[in-house]
């Protein structure tokens, strides 16, 4: 048989390009590509990853002596380091979120020694231990870090006070946010936070300075268990007062009769000059309403005494805060102009309104030294982010056939009260090149996908030939564990053309919060479903967290049997088990991928980390190999799931993140492009023969009598994606005029062998 010169050489040029590529990995760092949201708007921080209960705090992270913004959110425990620019704008860099311990409540940033250098006073790492922790900012070989300040006499390395003969833990709740602040202008900070049952607010005073001590030292007295004389209602947003300084208001309220105040917890507390006496007003947030109060403080920096209250603070001719439930205010300079300004975010993790949620005023001082309170936007940072609503599901894929990967993220949609749901899929069409992609904002509701909001809140997608007819479907899971099917009915290999979805699909029902991929895992032509969830399986006594569901059906009709543990189906794909420690439930969420000879499997898991495993072989009740575990230390947040594809071009993947918070982070990974075989098994190239190559309209195919007949012809594209999935027919040309110019791997796949191919198509 002859051997295509043109091919051997494309072989040998391609195999020394993918061996200097493995010798110049590049580490896994965030891409840095344009992306375009409403109105061709670029988004100066695109990949930040949402916001849903943010806190901010400033630090200078990068020891350039200005302050950057750290916001901490909640849902998800996220560190989201935002670096301010020379010229004034901020740059996420998640590369300092190594620094930051695991926090799992609250976090804000403040200097409690003088020393210039922001220390973290944060909810107890020890998970559901109301109290407060603190971590040193030190400086060591030129770069920030942090350090537990311990207490070897305590029982838990928290702040602590005197209480009488013994000690007891500064109390803050785990679903509060305290202050933290110099209330009395002495040098040291104190802490006011809600006492147990959430009725009136302790004042724990820091006597370091009074003892004779320095700054540096963390020594706290409860000086006073009703701050400033405020009760705080069980039955509305108004706060009780009191009627004289020193003195605590009641803790009964008039009706018919007295009944006790029986408080619910919940609150946030912040300290500020509202009023230009150099006093401490308080905004207080309650976990039953959707405003702060506002209280004015009439006492003296040794006693604070509060007389009066705005309830819709700021008042009604200064946009007043009005955000569903819960919400909690920040004093910080947010412009780098030198002056702090107020920031208003919810501190539920689960916050209802998805939208117009995070509120930001700047603060001017009149003339009479009173502050008037500017709104200056409602989405304060999120309008530079990919952001569409929480629980954001990424999906690389082309959907228009030009040649250029594409991204479609699942959400549940944005909303301002969290009744009105607005699930959907969302398309950023890439409109740059295959070396420089550019992702703008396309269709905010592709498919018309918001069209079944009564029956899913969310959505997560995946492509891939399900029915064996060569060319990609739809496949749309949903949180109640369900899938959509968007058959795609083109006559064009590149082109999407879908018809109306079957919901659900095939009966298939898993948990809850299906995340399908769609993969041929027994080679015979039929994509099969790899499905994760929200819970784990248990399987022969065993958590896992994958569901196999093998295809059963024929080329053009695919079928399934619905009962994950029949036989070939696997509730157990892999043997693999995602629960992690402090959570319930194990959120699987798969993407699989051939990288050379090997599956790459790749989950999302409920905590964020993303788990990579290997595996070569065929069979489903087969384990698969670790690879990683909480791959290169990115953790986006809770619920993560991912999707790859080589976007520039350069060899090696791309990796966009979902989270729960509902942002995008796409990372440039260390992981190669190898689609299908990497080399040519040169002993059996007497067998085959394949040219031309490059090609422009076809490959004509000349394989041995002793190939096996039923043999099938897979192309894949340069991202590891199917493009073609068709039966081998002798003699006949394989049609490829309808690729897009680029390198391909065409795969021949007999019943014991496979042989692969790399070739060109190029433009007539």
């Amino acid at each position: 048989m002859r051997y295509n010169v043109m091919l051997f050489r494309l072989y040998m040029l391609t195999s020394l390009m993918l061996f200097c590529r493995a010798a110049t990995s590049q580490d896994v760092n965030l891409a840095d590509f344009v992306i375009e949201g409403m109105d061709n708007q670029v988004l100066g921080l695109p990949f930040a990853g949402g916001l849903r209960s943010p806190q901010f705090s400033t630090a200078d992270l990068n020891l350039d002596g200005t302050d950057d913004l750290v916001i901490y959110d909640k849902d998800g425990r996220s560190v989201i380091p935002l670096i301010r620019e020379e010229d004034g704008s901020l740059r996420f860099d998640p590369s300092y979120r190594s620094i930051f311990p695991d926090i799992p409540s609250w976090m804000l940033m403040r200097d409690f020694n003088g020393d210039g250098i922001k220390d973290i006073f944060c909810s107890p790492t020890t998970v559901g231990l109301p109290g407060v922790e603190v971590h040193k900012g030190v400086i060591v070989d030129g770069a920030l870090t942090y350090e537990l300040i311990r207490f070897p006499t305590w029982d838990f390395d928290i702040l602590f006070v005197p209480l009488g003969s013994t000690i007891t833990q500064i109390y803050a709740s785990v679903i509060d946010i305290p202050d933290i602040k110099d209330l009395d202008n002495d040098g040291d900070l104190d802490i006011l936070s809600f006492e147990p049952s959430g009725r009136t607010i302790y004042h724990y005073s820091n006597q370091a300075i009074e003892l004779g001590f320095t700054a540096d030292t963390l020594i706290f007295e409860l000086k006073e268990s009703c701050y400033g004389g405020v009760v705080e209602s069980g039955f509305s947003q108004e706060v009780t007062l009191s009627t004289s300084s020193g003195t605590c208001a009641s803790f009964l309220v008039s009706g018919d009769e007295l009944v006790a105040n029986n408080r619910h917890s919940g609150s946030t507390v912040l300290s500020m000059d509202v009023v230009g006496d150099s006093l401490p007003e308080m905004l207080l947030g309650d976990i039953s309403y959707d405003g702060l109060v506002m209280l004015t403080n009439t006492g003296i920096l040794e006693q604070a005494f509060f007389t009066d209250q705005e309830v819709r603070f700021p008042s009604e001719d200064n946009d007043p805060i009005d955000i569903e439930l819960f919400i909690s205010g920040y004093n910080e300079d947010i412009d780098d102009d030198g002056d702090k300004d107020l920031i208003i975010a919810p501190n539920d993790k689960f916050a209802s309104q998805t939208t117009d949620h995070i509120w930001a005023y700047d603060i001017t001082k009149e003339a009479d030294g009173q502050k008037s309170f500017d709104l200056i936007e409602k989405n304060f940072l999120i309008d530079d982010m990919i952001y569409h609503g929480p629980n954001s599901a990424p999906m690389f894929f082309d959907h228009n056939g030009d040649g250029l990967t594409d991204l479609l993220i699942g959400t549940c949609g944005l909303s301002l009260d969290g009744r009105e749901r607005s699930p959907r899929l969302v398309l950023y069409k890439n409109v740059g090149t295959k070396e420089e992609p550019r992702l703008s904002l396309e269709d905010d509701d592709y498919l018309g996908m918001s069209e079944f909001k009564t029956t899913s809140v969310h959505f997560a997608p995946s492509i891939g030939d399900i029915d064996g007819d060569g060319d990609q479907d739809l496949i749309v899971g949903d949180n109640n564990g369900r899938l959509y099917f968007f058959e795609n009915e083109s006559s064009d290999v590149n082109a999407l053309v879908f018809k109306n979805p079957i919901y659900p699909a095939w009966d298939i029902k898993v948990s809850a919060w299906a995340k399908p991929d769609v993969y041929d895992y027994n080679n015979d032509g039929l994509g099969d479903l790899i499905i994760g969830e929200l819970n784990f399986n248990s399987v022969n006594g065993r958590r896992k967290s994958l569901n196999y569901f093998q295809n059963q059906g024929a080329t053009g009709m695919a079928s399934f049997d619905i009962d994950e543990t029949a036989m070939p189906n696997n509730p157990g794909l892999g043997c693999i088990d995602l629960k992690q420690t402090g959570s319930f439930n194990n959120y699987s969420a798969p993407t699989v991928m051939k990288i050379g000879e090997e599956l790459l499997i790749a989950t999302g898991s409920a905590l964020g980390n993303i788990n990579l495993y290997t595996t070569d072989s065929a069979s489903p009740a087969d384990s698969f190999d670790v690879k990683s575990i909480a791959y290169a230390g990115i953790k986006e947040g809770d619920q993560s799931i991912v999707s790859f594809a080589d976007l520039n071009m350069d060899g090696f993947l791309e990796m966009a993140v979902g989270n729960r918070r509902g942002g995008i982070a796409i990372y440039e990974t260390d992981i190669k492009v190898e689609v299908g075989s990497a080399n040519v098994n040169v002993a059996d190239t007497d067998l085959i023969n394949v040219f031309p190559n490059p090609t422009i309209d076809y490959l004509q195919l000349e394989l041995d009598e002793s190939i096996d007949k039923d043999a099938r012809l897979i192309i894949y594209n340069s991202s590891g994606q199917t493009v073609a999935d068709v039966a081998y027919v002798r003699d006949d040309r394989l049609v490829v005029s309808s690729l897009n110019s680029g390198l391909y791997v065409l795969e021949i796949v007999t019943l014991t062998e496979s042989y692969s191919y790399q070739f060109i198509k190029v433009d007539p």
